[in-house]
């Protein structure tokens, strides 16, 4: 059935879609994994990404608990569907990473880089993944962002030239083989992932996966992330997430070697959940009159519905931007999927682990790792089971993430609450959605004041109208940063700030 949340959603969609809250929805401390934590998480992370490029997948959620001496429990949930062998080649990842680090000792160097002839056990794992995921990993980079690579050229070339016309800064640019060997690597790969549906040589696979690992590496200098700036830099490591995951699982890492020792040397049981498990379609109807009848009784922001219907109309009717995966039918007021949408992964796994004795585990087996950004209500969803299962000061769970806004916000798509989740975190989540959108009305209502404003003949105010506006605005930011900091999970103030 249609929950509350389907509506909150809805009402939250035009503010998503418009990027307004880029700047005020931000996740509390409590979501992020504090400081490096090692091999362990870096384990997690690969497995991941590997998992979330299976032939089928969207995206993947693992995490990994050893509450058992001796075992290890690997826990994944993918989405939108099960694929087809998809719990066979689970374990024939974790057979191979056992294998590799049980057996090729000294052939890998901290990069995951091979030195020589790799082991078969190695050579192995690099093929059978790329057999697997290589179709994948260029269907998803061939859309339009496939463009950045184009723009890393140019930047490139600039740069080059910079260094010919300004000899008097020699020093702070690159030199002239490092522009040459980037250029290089970037033009082959990009290449061979336009040209090549498949890699069926063996060779060919080890070649591209070499080439893969060199471009990460040239890409990982400072002076690149100076050149490509955030977020190009990013979205080009991106492309590379693949070899580099593999990379990690292969290499023999120097730092907590007892780690890795116990990960190669415990028996694994592994654990896929079903993302079907709930599936229904998202629906919420659209007006004034059901929101207000929804949440007059727990609404209490004295939210003026027919002012987020205002909006509603404005940006989303109006624009006919409904968002990925979204219809609206304007005869009955509807917002619907077309079909039955799933509960994303990482809220699915954490509503097992929560159902199944969550509240027991340790700081590293609350760490879930994502091969997608969590949306903004996934963020919100767990936040709220912090708030509800942790007894502070407890560890909470936590996400990976990538992005140091947290919040992929400017994408607007159906999220359902996972099957079994209790009514303590649906009303907390409720809360927290209800505070957001009030705090979202009184941006919109300002931008709408702002931009009426400047349609105006009426110029009487002058610059007091603006220094006016300037006070509001400094006043809004102030109180939404404590808005953020005390409704949305944030640790005491003693907390660690994460390493990003």
């Amino acid at each position: 059935m249609p929950s509350d949340i389907d509506t909150l959603i809805a009402a939250l969609h035009p503010h998503v879609a418009q990027g307004y809250c880029g700047n005020f929805l931000r996740a509390g401390r409590s979501l992020r994994p504090i400081g490096a934590n090692g091999i362990l998480h870096d384990v997690v992370d690969s497995f991941d990404i590997l998992f979330g490029f299976h032939p089928g997948c969207d995206a993947a959620a693992v995490t990994i608990q050893t509450a058992q001496p001796g075992t290890i429990s690997l826990f994944v949930c993918p989405s939108p569907i099960v694929p087809q062998d998809f719990e066979a080649d689970v374990k024939q990842w974790v057979d191979q990473f056992i294998a590799v680090h049980k057996g090729s000792a000294g052939e890998a160097d901290g990069n995951g880089n091979l030195e020589g002839k790799p082991s078969p056990s190695m050579r192995k794992f690099i093929l059978d993944t790329y057999r697997l995921c290589y179709q994948s990993m260029r269907q998803r980079k061939m859309g339009p962002e496939f463009g950045i690579w184009k723009i890393l050229s140019r930047k490139i070339a600039e740069r080059t030239l910079a260094s010919k016309s300004e000899p008097a800064k020699l020093q702070e640019l690159p030199s002239a083989s490092e522009l040459r060997q980037l250029a290089e690597l970037a033009k082959s790969f990009a290449e061979t992932i336009s040209a090549r549906e498949r890699l069926d040589e063996d060779e060919d696979i080890l070649r591209f996966h070499q080439l893969c690992l060199a471009l990460y590496k040239a890409l990982s200098g400072g002076w690149v992330k100076e050149l490509t700036a955030y977020p190009l830099h990013d979205l080009i490591l991106a492309h590379l997430c693949l070899p580099h995951a593999l990379s990690t699982l292969l290499s023999e890492s120097a730092a907590q070697p007892e780690v890795l020792l116990a990960l190669h040397t415990s028996r694994w049981s592994i654990t896929v959940l079903d993302p079907s498990r709930g599936a229904r379609r998202f629906s919420s109807t659209v007006t004034a009159a059901h929101m207000a009848e929804r949440f007059g009784k727990v609404n209490v922001r004295s939210i003026d519905w027919e002012e987020a219907m205002e909006a509603y109309r404005g940006v989303v009717v109006r624009s006919g931007d409904f968002g990925k995966g979204l219809e609206w039918d304007a005869s009955t007021s509807l917002l619907t999927s077309p079909g039955a949408v799933t509960a994303h992964p990482e809220t699915t796994l954490i509503q097992h682990l929560v159902g199944n004795g969550g509240v027991n585990l340790k700081g590293d087996e609350r760490y879930v790792a994502c091969s997608r950004l969590p949306c903004y209500a996934s963020v919100r969803y767990v936040d709220a089971v912090n708030k509800v299962h942790v007894v502070k000061p407890g560890p909470t769970f936590t996400i990976r993430t990538t992005n140091p806004d947290w919040c992929r916000l400017d994408v607007a798509e159906p999220w359902i609450l996972p099957e079994g989740t209790d009514e303590a975190v649906v009303a907390g989540l409720r809360e927290a959605m209800l505070w957001d959108l009030d705090g979202l009305l009184y941006r919109w209502r300002n931008d709408a004041f702002r931009k009426r404003e400047d349609e105006s003949d009426d110029n009487d105010d002058g610059d007091g109208g603006d220094h006016d506006d300037n006070e509001v605005d400094d006043e809004e930011d102030e109180d939404e940063d404590e808005k953020s900091d005390n409704e949305n999970g944030e640790m005491d103030d003693d907390t660690e700030e994460p390493d990003d």
